[in-house]
């Protein structure tokens, strides 16, 4: 959403409010440029909210590379669920009780242009239907790992089916839990198969 997006915020919350709808936020350029109290009142009604590191240090003011930190600092703004994600490093995320980590999948990479915006659609697409949040950070994963295979942000957006299938296929291919000091140590998935989509 572009300059002048905070015109919604308003309308978007008294609709929040009026239906119970769930709300996942993945805040682009303009709406982290207004800055943390200004988008503290959408941050109280997230059910998910995913940035990467760098986003979430410039929302937060914090250059704290401890991503427990981040997860917590952003955790007490509002959302139920904070994503981070840290490109090759992996994704982690803080529900109020764990912290989680997911490796990557490692496929070939073409260009990684809606890498992002691919993670945080395969995850909320799985919280859509009912699946844990382990289970979550492992579609978001493998939908971002399809787009970074093809050029642009939608081309390479995986259909459920395959999604299924490339899961089955790599049963040990998980989100864990993590406590801070192994996190230090990244993994990374390689795929048995399905490695091109």
């Amino acid at each position: 959403m572009a300059e002048g997006n905070q015109k919604i915020f308003l309308p978007l919350l008294r609709y929040l409010a009026k239906t119970k709808v769930k709300l996942g936020f993945n805040p682009g350029t303009f709406q982290l440029s207004l800055g943390l109290s200004k988008l503290k009142p959408i941050l109280k009604r997230c059910t998910f909210l995913c940035l990467n590191k760098e986003e979430a240090q410039k929302l937060l003011a914090n250059k704290s590379m401890d991503v427990r930190v981040l997860l917590r600092k952003l955790h007490e703004t509002g959302p139920q669920i904070v994503v981070i994600t840290d490109g090759e490093k992996g994704t982690y995320c803080y529900d109020g009780t764990q912290y989680l980590y997911c490796p990557i999948y490692d496929v070939p990479c073409l260009e990684r242009t809606g890498a992002g915006d691919a993670f945080a659609t395969g995850f909320l697409c799985a919280l859509l239907y009912k699946k844990s949040i382990e289970e979550a950070l492992r579609w978001g994963t493998i939908n971002a790992a399809s787009v970074i295979q093809r050029i642009g942000p939608q081309e390479g957006l995986i259909c459920r089916s395959l999604l299924n299938k490339i899961l089955h296929g790599n049963p040990q291919f998980t989100a864990r839990v993590f406590q801070g000091a192994e996190v230090t140590t990244h993994t990374v998935y390689h795929p048995q198969r399905y490695k091109t989509f």
